[in-house]
């Protein structure tokens, strides 16, 4: 068994990444529910067919602003080091894991290691994430379907042909998604990261902190499982046509949007 090592981190740094995550969460759900609002308040018609095609839409720079600030948020977020106490025990729905080695993801930490400017696998994600997000924001989709005139009915394929076409039809379209790609693959680890047990907590003798801090790793394992849970209905949409795009990304950017709040609540002095 590989050596275990302990980096604590001080309450002043705790404190600088709750607070990222809580922007990071905050802006998430402002995101998730934006297409929801623009349909109240615009009173046109029903929802899009994806969240991609808002940037066609008079909100488009409110959609942009706020994948923009996501991305930001997380191109500095740093994480925890990677050789830490905290990443040898993770919960998940069915079972507890013990990390035996030190440092589990070989691969990310040597490129971690060898990119100049990155201090960690977070860092690294983290990084990734925010590049895509914003890429997202600055390449959308050339594609764009009109409204569909029910409330809150979707635009489906049977009423644009246009969307019955491959997802890699264009080459514009064709990075918009390997930016997509790379955002929810990042979400999706830190998502994973999330339910990283301390196993101080998870035993503590005070029954109150180790009741909430165990509904709080439940709950996160919940969201990882939610976001990819979207991530297959997305995939399934461009491979058959059902369900819908605009859903599943619904379900990925609620399960993200949840997973970085409900991480952002330190409970007694674990960290977060």
């Amino acid at each position: 068994m590989a050596e275990k090592f302990y980096v604590e981190l001080d309450e002043y740094a705790k404190r600088g990444m709750l607070r990222v995550r809580w922007g990071v969460g905050l802006a998430g759900v402002a995101f998730s529910v934006a297409p929801f609002l623009h349909w109240a308040v615009m009173k046109e018609g029903g929802l899009l067919s994806s969240y991609s095609h808002y940037y066609y839409t008079p909100v488009r720079a409110a959609f942009a602003g706020m994948l923009m600030v996501i991305g930001f948020f997380l191109l500095f977020y740093l994480g925890y080091p990677d050789r830490t106490g905290y990443t040898l025990e993770r919960y998940s729905l069915f079972k507890r894991d013990i990390v035996e080695e030190s440092r589990p993801l070989g691969w990310l930490s040597a490129l971690a290691d060898w990119l100049p400017g990155i201090s960690s696998v977070d860092d690294l994600v983290g990084v990734a994430a925010g590049v895509g997000a914003i890429g997202v924001a600055l390449v959308p989709t050339t594609d764009f379907p009109p409204p569909p005139a029910e409330p809150l009915s979707v635009v489906s394929a049977a009423q644009d042909p246009r969307l019955s076409m491959t997802a890699f039809g264009h080459a514009h379209d064709l990075v918009h998604f390997i930016f997509a790609g790379l955002f929810v693959c990042s979400i999706f680890f830190f998502s994973r990261r999330f339910t990283l047990v301390n196993e101080n907590t998870w035993n503590s003798a005070d029954e109150k902190v180790r009741a909430k801090y165990r509904r709080k790793k439940k709950s996160l394992a919940a969201l990882s499982a939610l976001i990819l849970v979207g991530v297959v209905m997305c995939i399934a949409y461009n491979l058959v046509g059902y369900p819908s795009l605009f859903w599943g990304e619904f379900v990925v950017a609620i399960g993200f949007a949840w997973s970085w709040l409900i991480s952002a609540r330190q409970v007694g002095k674990a960290a977060p």
